[in-house]
């Protein structure tokens, strides 16, 4: 599907296909529902991505965050992998504690790390190079309205709640249409209990729990 077609889905959902001005509203309400649902507690499946490329800097404390980064994903941890292939484990502390007692220190195998402004920070400061293997959801580009593939995450994966989604703002905002807003909002939200369900049965699938008694 190319970008222009999601945005023609959409515009036939709100009932007003071919209006001009509601298409370029749609391309801007598609940037904002984007934003709300990435700052939400709610991040599926397909926003998961493991980091490529990242590594330390010998003597350096800290390493930008890759520039999609959104946040790490739950119960996860970073790992720095030595020249060895030795996976180093690190502990999550506070950054200011890591200024204060690894600044003026000798450098070294980091054991603890923390995540401040778009950065990571590691104490002791690196004594060489380390790739950093980092689990996180990623940020995502919203769809322009031309006819290039879908590429949005949120688009290729959930594209009937994206498009009753955005339809529904559409009519709640620009068209004043009230009875199809509130038509399309139960739509969306049922879509999205079902999104939720799926993905919280991806985290359960081949998984073996012990239950104490």
């Amino acid at each position: 599907m190319l970008n222009s077609q999601f945005y023609d889905l959409v515009l036939r959902k709100a009932r007003r296909p071919g209006d001009v001005n509601l298409r370029a509203n749609a391309v801007e309400e598609s940037r904002m529902f984007i934003q709300s649902l990435e700052r939400s507690p709610f991040h599926p499946w397909f926003l998961e991505k493991t980091s490529s490329g990242l590594v330390t800097v010998a003597d350096v404390q800290t390493v930008a965050l890759p520039t999609d980064f959104l946040l790490m994903v739950e119960d996860t941890k970073i790992y720095l992998i030595d020249s060895d292939e030795v996976y180093h484990e690190q502990t999550r502390g506070y950054h200011e504690d890591m200024e204060r007692i690894y600044n003026a220190a000798d450098a070294g195998t980091p054991a603890g790390y923390d995540i401040f402004a778009g950065n990571i920070y590691f104490g002791p400061k690196p004594d060489g190079v380390y790739t950093i293997r980092l689990k996180y959801y990623q940020r995502t580009t919203p769809p322009s309205d031309d006819g290039v593939e879908v590429s949005n995450l949120w688009t290729l994966n959930a594209e009937d709640f994206m498009v009753t989604s955005l339809a529904a703002r559409l009519c709640d905002i620009y068209t004043m249409d009230e009875r199809r807003a509130a038509s399309l909002k139960i739509e969306s939200s049922s879509l999205r209990l079902e999104l939720f369900k799926y993905n919280e049965a991806r985290k359960h699938t081949d998984m073996d729990y012990v239950v104490d008694r």
